[in-house]
């Protein structure tokens, strides 16, 4: 496959700036960047956990509908 030459560069083109920052740095920063999104979302699920009601307002009428509220029935020992 023959390669295809580089157009000059004209007066008119942008500038090209090489990175200022090293590459350590970016990746520190990726890193910080990550910490600080799992703190925040582990920060929004305590409040979120901490506000929510304690019990679930479906409960009652679930157990109704389910007989979860009927009394256990014992279970043979294994033989």
């Amino acid at each position: 496959m023959p390669r295809i030459p580089d157009s000059r560069i004209e007066d008119a083109d942008p500038p090209i700036h090489p990175r200022k920052v090293p590459a350590s740095q970016d990746r520190r920063r990726a890193v910080w960047i990550i910490v600080a999104a799992i703190a925040l979302t582990l920060l929004v699920g305590a409040l979120a956990r901490l506000v929510a009601p304690r019990e679930d307002p479906y409960l009652p009428e679930s157990r109704e509908a389910t007989g979860a509220h009927a009394p256990a029935i014992p279970v043979p020992p294994a033989r």
